[in-house]
């Protein structure tokens, strides 16, 4: 039974605060019209966004390198980790080389009622081809409408235009004022001062309508497109490129144009090194090309000299010493030319983007290969970083020390080697003027022309050499591929909806709509210190509340007296019942009213309850005891508020109590002033003997005696006539009694043993529903009665 009695108690009170907070539903309501219409709006101005998406795998080099295959390995080694090549698809050129492809700079689109630009893209029914020499004016719209017969109007208005130059990517000229309202035709350059563009017609001509387009700088589209996000898959080297747009054929586009770029500077950073062997053997095989015309001109002229005889080539030694000295000569001598070659370019280069690699000449030198490998690597490490930051970070610093440590090793390495060099060419110099001079013995002319042909045997086995090495080089760069792959292409189909939809706004509004008039409707019921229900009295007391008087909307301290139908005087006499229930069949009672503050009501209480003890027939008289502050006289009597009371009894002034009794314009009600204001009220009070005897005396004559008394939360004055009235009446204001301090009097008076108060809560505020029953505090006056509320209204 108690569990049920305390989660009814529960549920009324919970059903109560929705009561209260249902008094400000306008501010609900405004907060939720106000809701719907910013959905509305955010709706409206949004543009529907789309995750579109590309996945690209980077692979290690060594497993996919087929350089392997020709020795050229060792320069394709690459140290960049998956952290540089997010940097270098983040990078600003990267991202405007990639877009260099695309026609983004142009952009058309129709605009909404709401200011929306919706791009269109691709174009179907036409396109815009601009000048790149000739200056645009940018970030200004121009409208073209199609009017038939291959007419277009053109129109556009800037005070403040920009002209661009797309070729140098330079501004020309800022503040530019331009009208435009003209009609050209279709397929026809159209060219000012300030743009010059063509608009064509593709397969479908283009139907009556309008769009307009504006021209954007590089900048602009770099700054547009670099928004895309990076994302790296977990224990994997697989990278998930994604790009939020409105427009999924502009993501789609952009993301594989920007893979394919990608895998392009791959395989173009892979080709750099046999692009620059082959550049290398294109020039060896001039020279040896004009050697070889050379060797055949003057081994013709011999035989034409001596009388177009031919030479027939003896298989002996001393020839086949002269084939074997002049052919490791031949390749000495390469050798030598590549040692100076490589000085020259390491003194007057700090790169080696053009080095030609020793393997594409066969150079058997493991050692300076390894550190050409070692100086290569790092320079292609230096220029990743450079690519992603131009900060001059430590690791960059420390790289190029190291580099520069290298290039001095090398350099010492090259003048050993061509010092070695150089003593084996000698040698076999002197070795071939040996075998030379053994051709000394032959015939003049057969001497020449075996000195010609060698030589010609030389070249041209030399040339063919060069051939097949470009060949191979030439095969090699055909079928270079990616060190990386493109696992999933972006595509229209499989792009995301990631902005919120409608239906998601508007619930998401009007949930903040609900929750932000609720959240400060519940600030305000949570820091309202105001008595507003009995629950409020429960809390801060155990002093029983045993009545509610009903606000008294008139001006008017003795409503009971003169509209004894109303409302305020039905609650009353309803609270004169429970005070009659309270005391049993007692036919003298003397009723004490106080209260914790000024203007909670008690002398209105006290005039009140008087006057509905007479209207019963009792004789009833009120004692004004505030002598500090009367308010009684003159609300009763207006006429006369300078009587004689009270006080004058109590200092033995007037001790008789017909003249200091007064009647008032209701029958059976009567009343003692307060009297003259005294300097010592407190004192007077204490004088319990004469006060009894007042008392007794009124008694004889008076059924109910009603004290007012000053309020007790102020001056004690109420305290010292507590041991004389048989009921004790607390008084709070309904919205203007403060909990706190109610709190903290009720315990005070706790703490003195005075435990007999009877709490009467005033002023409450009732509003009349259409069936005539008082709502507002949970309590309904009027009904079946016949007490109307539209005496109140």
């Amino acid at each position: 039974m108690n569990t049920n009695t305390g989660s009814q108690a529960s549920f009324e009170y919970y059903l109560k605060q929705i009561i209260k907070a249902s008094k400000y539903w306008p501010i609900m309501a405004i907060s939720l019209i106000i809701a719907l219409v910013a959905a509305f709006y955010t709706n409206a101005t949004t543009l529907p966004e789309y995750l579109v998406s590309t996945k690209i795998l980077v692979l290690d080099e060594e497993q996919v390198d087929p350089n392997s295959i020709l020795g050229l390995s060792e320069f394709n080694k690459s140290k960049t980790k998956i952290a540089n090549q997010k940097g270098i698809l983040k990078s600003y050129e990267f991202i405007k080389n990639a877009l260099r492809e695309l026609d983004f700079e142009i952009n058309v689109f129709n605009e909404d009622r709401y200011g929306n630009k919706k791009r269109i893209y691709p174009l179907s029914a036409f396109r815009i081809e601009y000048d790149v020499f000739h200056p645009q004016l940018i970030n200004t719209p121009f409208t073209i409408e199609f009017l038939g017969n291959e007419q277009i109007r053109v129109q556009t208005s800037t005070e403040n235009g920009l002209l661009y130059n797309y070729y140098t990517e330079k501004f020309v000229t800022r503040n530019v004022v331009a009208h435009i309202d003209t009609v050209i035709k279709l397929n026809e350059p159209y060219s000012n001062e300030i743009c010059r563009f063509t608009i064509l017609a593709n397969k479908v001509l283009p139907q009556a309508g309008s769009f307009k387009f504006e021209f954007l700088n590089h900048h602009q589209c770099v700054q547009q497109f670099s928004q895309f996000i990076i994302e790296e898959e977990p224990q994997s080297s697989i990278l998930n490129v994604s790009f939020k747009t409105s427009n999924t054929a502009i993501g789609t586009t952009f993301l594989n144009q920007l893979t394919k770029a990608y895998l392009l500077k791959d395989v173009e950073g892979k080709n750099k090194a046999k692009e620059r062997t082959i550049d290398f053997i294109d020039d060896q095989l001039l020279q040896v090309h004009d050697s070889l015309s050379f060797t055949e001109s003057s081994i013709q002229e011999v035989i034409d000299n001596n009388g177009g005889i031919e030479l027939e080539v003896k298989r002996s030694a001393i020839y086949g010493k002269l084939d074997t000295y002049q052919a490791k000569l031949s390749e000495l001598n390469m050798q030598m030319r590549y040692y100076d070659y490589l000085q020259s370019y390491l003194n007057e280069n700090n790169s080696l983007e053009n080095v030609v690699p020793p393997t594409s000449i066969k150079l058997d030198d493991p050692q300076l290969t390894k550190l050409l490998a070692q100086l290569f690597s790092a320079y292609m490490e230096n220029e990743d970083i450079e690519s992603i930051t131009k900060k001059d970070i430590p690791h960059l610093a420390h790289n190029r020390a190291e580099i520069k440590k290298l290039k001095r090793t090398i350099m010492e390495t090259l003048d050993m080697s061509a010092t070695t060099l150089r003593h084996e060419i000698s040698t076999l110099e002197n070795k071939l003027m040996e075998v030379q001079d053994d051709l000394g013995q032959l015939p003049q002319h057969q001497q020449k022309i075996v000195s010609i042909q060698r030589k010609h045997e030389i070249n041209e086995t030399l040339y063919t050499l060069l051939l097949t090495k470009k060949s191979e080089l030439q095969i090699a760069k055909a079928s270079t591929l990616p060190s990386h792959e493109v696992l999933d292409l972006a595509r229209e189909d499989m792009a995301k909806l990631v902005s919120t939809p409608p239906s998601k706004i508007y619930t998401k509004f009007l949930a903040f709509g609900l929750l932000i008039p609720a959240g400060f409707i519940w600030l305000i019921l949570f820091f309202n210190d105001r008595i507003q229900s009995n629950e409020d009295i429960q809390l801060i007391t155990d002093y029983p509340a045993i009545g509610h008087i009903i606000h008294n909307k008139r001006i008017d301290p003795s409503i009971v007296i003169s509209r004894p139908n109303s409302l305020v005087a039905e609650s009353f006499r309803s609270l004169r019942t429970n005070l009659q229930h309270l005391n049993g069949t007692r036919d003298k009672q003397i009723v004490l009213t106080t209260s914790g503050n000024m203007g909670e009501g008690k002398t209105f209480m006290s005039i009140n309850l008087a006057a509905s003890y007479a209207q019963t027939g009792k004789k009833v008289v009120i004692i004004n005891f505030d002598l500090r502050k009367p308010k009684l006289e003159l609300y009763l009597n207006k006429q006369n508020t300078n009587s004689q009371g009270i006080s004058e009894y109590l200092t033995g002034f007037n001790t008789n109590i017909d003249e200091l009794v007064k009647p008032t314009d209701q029958e059976n009600l009567h009343y003692i002033a307060a009297g003259t204001k005294p300097l010592n009220a407190s004192e007077l009070l204490t004088k319990s003997s004469v006060i009894k005897e007042l008392f007794k005396r009124l008694h004889q004559q008076f059924d109910y005696i009603i004290l007012d008394t000053p309020p007790i939360g102020r001056v004690a004055d109420a305290i010292s006539l507590l041991p004389f009235a048989d009921i004790h009446l607390f008084i709070v204001r309904h919205n203007l009694s403060r909990k706190h301090q109610l709190k903290q009097l009720f315990k005070d008076l706790q703490d003195k043993n005075i435990n007999s108060f009877k709490v009467v809560i005033n002023g409450i505020k009732v509003k009349p529903n259409r069936f005539g029953y008082g709502q507002g505090y949970g309590y309904g006056y009027g009904y079946g009665y016949g007490y109307g509320n539209h005496e109140e209204n």
